[in-house]
């Protein structure tokens, strides 16, 4: 196919087309640059955005795990592989307050009961100086 057919092609008006309407999107005229106000009408917008609050997240405990640690003896996993295992899960507590007493949901495999629940220091806790410069 040489150059006259491909410009009479229906592919090649389509595509010409599609440009123009870019071009028309634009207010500016310029690919790739907006107007001052077609950014100051943004910034509006998403000043004002008024989120709401997620109420799962506020009433209902989760873990945001950072790692994870298998305590379950060598031994026994040496004799049957499908034994259960016991792990423990180190990470941050986000919404209401743990509880051993509540079930935990671990997606994709289901509901446990967690046989406790212990606190610890924060391993990466800011000095005062940090916490006052911010």
């Amino acid at each position: 196919m040489d150059g006259e057919e491909a410009r009479n092609s229906k592919n090649y008006r389509a595509s010409k087309a599609g440009r123009g309407h870019d071009e028309k999107a634009n207010k500016s005229g310029k690919e790739g640059q907006y107007m001052n106000q077609e950014i100051s009408n943004l910034c509006r917008f998403i000043s004002v955005i008024k989120l709401r609050p997620i109420m799962w997240r506020q009433n209902h405990p989760y873990l945001l795990v950072d790692k994870v640690k298998d305590l379950t003896d060598p031994e026994e996993l040496s004799k049957n592989k499908k034994t259960d295992r016991t792990v423990a899960l180190y990470g941050f507590s986000r919404g209401a307050h743990m509880n051993p007493s509540y079930s935990v949901h671990i997606a994709g495999v289901g509901d446990f009961a967690p046989s406790s629940v212990t606190h610890l220091s924060d391993p990466a806790q800011l000095s005062k100086e940090q916490k006052n410069a911010r």
